[in-house]
């Protein structure tokens, strides 16, 4: 089992929940302001509901030499927030370095980004940032989803101005359609919750069923 702090951090929510099983997930991810670390916490949940023993791994707070290895899991989840287009460098690098052994038949591999084009149109950017992604890296999931994102312009945001600009940017593009309200002053989180148990829940079926 791997052992960063971020593990033990984890540790007693999820893994002593579900002692004992043969099939172990990993997931890793990349987050610039937090949304994907909630997204894999959320997940994590709700694998430990389906007795699928979870360790969940922030990429961006350990050197990439310390990163876990994918050999002794059965099922891989990575997953990205999306800024300027973009996934964070780190989970693209943890997918091409693995990128072998995560694509033999025994792994079921899963990605998922949250971004804020997909309260625009989600089909699109599904494509865009799971599907185009997977084959430009030369990975084969066999789940991709995108989530809706966290759009902070509070006092206590983490957003820099740059940052906050572009995210304005969207906002406003958004607003534009008619189809959200955004408050600019405020935290807006367009994350469906229960998407998401549902998006671990398909995962936990396709890992049980391999």
């Amino acid at each position: 089992m791997f052992t960063s702090p971020f593990y033990y951090k984890l540790l007693p929510l999820f893994q002593h929940q579900v002692i004992g099983l043969s099939q172990q997930v990993l997931i890793v991810f990349g987050s610039r302001h937090g949304s994907s670390a909630e997204i894999s916490q959320e997940i994590a949940k709700e694998l430990a509901q389906q007795h699928l023993p979870t360790d969940v791994v922030d990429l961006r707070v350990i050197p990439p030499q310390k990163w876990p290895s994918v050999k002794h899991y059965d099922g891989i989840l990575a997953g990205s927030g999306i800024q300027i287009t973009r996934w964070t460098n780190e989970p693209k690098q943890f997918l091409e370095e693995h990128r072998e052994q995560l694509n033999r038949k025994e792994k079921v591999l899963g990605l998922f980004v949250s971004c804020a084009s997909f309260l625009l149109n989600p089909e699109k950017s599904r494509v865009d940032y799971c599907e185009k992604v997977a084959e430009e890296i030369g990975v084969h999931p066999s789940l991709c989803e995108v989530f809706g994102p966290v759009m902070d312009f509070s006092d206590s945001s983490t957003l820099d101005s740059l940052s906050e600009s572009m995210l304005k940017t969207a906002a406003k593009g958004i607003i534009a359609e008619g189809t959200f309200f955004v408050n600019f002053e405020g935290r807006n989180d367009f994350r469906d919750w229960k998407r998401i148990r549902n998006f671990a829940k398909e995962f936990a079926t396709l890992l049980t069923n391999c």
